[in-house]
């Protein structure tokens, strides 16, 4: 039920924010030094979902909620997700620097 009720709160936070193409942060945007969080799961799309929604909670505690969209981040954001092996669980990090997008 926990993983249910996590999945739901990733896809529902993933379409809320929208799917925007990556476009380069427009000069007048006030950016900050990287911000890097990880995940670790079974399942990859939600692992990654998760490692995401991790580097929004720490922006958004640390800058504010306009520097915690993650599709206005700058170009440098990352998403790399891995696994040792077989039955071995996924871990996904998410590094990006907050940007406000203006």
């Amino acid at each position: 039920m926990k993983v249910r009720r996590l999945f739901a709160s990733t896809i529902a936070a993933t379409v809320a924010v929208g799917v925007v193409s990556a476009m380069p942060t427009p000069a007048s945007a006030k950016c900050y030094k990287d911000i890097t969080r990880e995940a670790t799961g079974s399942v990859q799309f939600v692992t990654r979902l998760a490692a995401r929604n991790k580097w929004r909670a720490a922006v958004r505690q640390r800058y504010g909620a306009k520097f915690a969209v993650w599709t206005l981040a700058a170009d440098d954001k990352t998403e790399q997700c891995n696994k040792k092996g077989p039955g071995a669980p996924w871990r996904c990090i998410a590094s990006a620097r907050p940007c406000d997008g203006k």
